[in-house]
């Protein structure tokens, strides 16, 4: 249920009694300091995060709070996102599936998901969202009954099973350049030359200008890393560094191909339709407990007035075939995991799931 304000919400939570549950907040308005008392004077546990936007039965909303409390939840742990100093130990119970909230602007939570998809069950998979304020600032946005933190991820076991589907719309304008020199999130050097300027140089070739709006570009022009026979994964293009690197919200592979990618607005909706279409195809005969939808914040830079469009789209399309609700956030990095491989992160992506009995 979507709750206005903490007063709405404390009386929600005087209803429960045992469980736990889980609180997306919008990041307007949102104050802990408030919030802790009400929530550490439960018996049963909460963790949440909040974000620039929470999503309940088909609204998008920057205030307020998403309350989930699900049967199909086991437990929660809060794990440092920095394993330098060892990994915590993700829960012994049985768990079919899992849902997992990090800080969305976190340099030290590749290298945790790296660790977390060698430790996870094999088969079993999640999908996640990056948490944080939309001016993508690092202050403490993961909560629970204990305070707010900085650098930790919630892990929240599941005893239902999970599909997905994601995509983002975008396709290959120019390239591929390879990643020559990276660290991290920092590409230095594309096909062994500066990255700036082997991207403005293709910026300014597709565009057909000599003068662009490098700010506006990053948006619309992000880089896509190359998979086989899959979907390329959207690197969103932060900044220039000082000695023209090309800053990016999250880490890309070392000698990866790389493409300069573009959008509109249909393009991406199309899309969106697709991926709920075909998730329903494979939950016909499935009793849907929980349908989360993630939405990348940095789509709306494209869709524009269309964001709400996009998810009006989505729960729609979902809601006609389950007659469920469908709950969500506007998220800062999309995560999903099939069970087998890597944990991947994604940005400018749309991410559906669906867990089922």
């Amino acid at each position: 249920m979507y709750y206005p304000d903490v007063h709405t919400l404390s009386k929600a939570l005087d209803e429960i009694d045992n469980g736990l549950v889980l609180l997306l907040a919008g990041e307007k308005d949102f104050d802990f300091e408030v919030l802790k008392p009400i929530i550490a004077s439960k018996s049963f546990d909460i963790v949440g995060a909040f974000f620039p936007g929470v999503i309940y039965n088909s609204k998008v909303y920057d205030s307020g709070f998403v309350l989930i409390h699900s049967s199909a939840f086991n437990n929660a742990i809060l794990m440092e996102s920095d394993v330098k100093n060892g990994f915590n130990t993700l829960p012994k119970t049985d768990y079919r599936s899992a849902i997992v909230i990090t800080q969305g602007v976190d340099s030290t939570v590749q290298n945790f998901f790296a660790q977390l998809s060698s430790e996870i069950e094999l088969g079993v998979p999640l999908i996640g969202f990056g948490a944080g304020s939309s001016d993508l600032s690092k202050a403490p946005c993961i909560f629970s009954k204990d305070g707010i933190f900085s650098h930790k991820v919630v892990f929240i076991s599941m005893s239902s099973n999970l599909t997905f589907g994601l995509g983002h719309g975008f396709k290959r304008i120019l390239g591929p350049y390879i990643a020559t020199r990276v660290n991290s999130n920092v590409i230095k050097e594309l096909n062994w030359e500066n990255a700036s300027k082997i991207y403005v140089n293709s910026a300014i070739e597709e565009l057909g200008e000599s003068q662009i709006d490098l700010k506006k570009d990053f948006a619309s022009h992000p880089l896509g890393v190359s998979r086989h026979e899959k979907e390329d994964i959207v690197r969103d293009i932060l900044s220039f560094g000082p000695k023209g690197e090309l800053m990016c919200l999250n880490q890309v592979p070392e000698n990866a191909a790389l493409y300069v990618l573009g959008a509109i607005g249909k393009d991406m909706l199309l899309r969106t339709a697709d991926i709920v279409n075909d998730l329903n195809e494979q939950c016909t005969t499935k009793s849907i407990c929980l349908e989360i939808i993630v939405q990348c914040i940095s789509r709306r830079s494209i869709l524009k007035e269309d964001v709400q469009m996009e998810v009006d789209l989505a729960t729609t399309l979902c809601s006609n075939e389950t007659q469920s609700i469908s709950n969500g956030v506007v998220s800062i990095g999309e995560i999903t995991y099939s069970g087998y491989g890597q944990i991947e992160i994604h940005n400018k992506t749309i991410v559906v799931g669906k867990f089922y009995e």
